[in-house]
């Protein structure tokens, strides 16, 4: 016998996924068949971004100069954002450039980390320094 059936799909996803299709299929257990229906598809797109390291060292160096390290941030996501270090947060013996801008998907954005010691101290560190990204809504 014939019939309907109303269907819904939804796709929630907390992670990026890559396209997909998927064909749905019915499957008969009295008969032992299967009967394609529709076919879903879809992606979840995100922002994903990495720094190519996570402590730069720099060893010692001389009150009055500087030295600086480069440090490559990378947009592994399908989304381009734009993105703003808390420079405050660095001083007064580091500094960054740039500061702030846009990186789209799939590039890389080279920085330049200054130390410049203001004083004698055998130890001088900054930890968890924060960057913030954030994408522009379309409307």
């Amino acid at each position: 016998k014939g019939g309907t059936a109303k269907v819904e799909v939804r796709f929630h996803s907390t992670a990026r996924v890559k396209h997909f299709i998927q064909e749905v299929m019915l499957e008969s257990v009295r008969v032992g068949l299967s009967h394609p229906l529709f076919v879903v598809s879809g992606s979840c797109q995100g922002i994903e971004f990495s720094l190519d390291s996570d402590h730069l060292p720099f060893g010692p160096v001389v009150i009055g100069s500087a030295s600086s390290r480069k440090l490559i941030m990378s947009n592994l996501g399908d989304i381009g954002a734009h993105f703003r270090w808390d420079n405050e947060k660095f001083g007064p013996d580091f500094s960054i450039s740039p500061v702030e801008g846009y990186l789209a998907p799939s590039m890389e954005a080279p920085f330049e980390v200054a130390f410049h010691p203001k004083s004698v101290n055998h130890d001088v560190r900054k930890d968890k320094l924060a960057c913030n990204i954030w994408m522009v809504e379309k409307t």
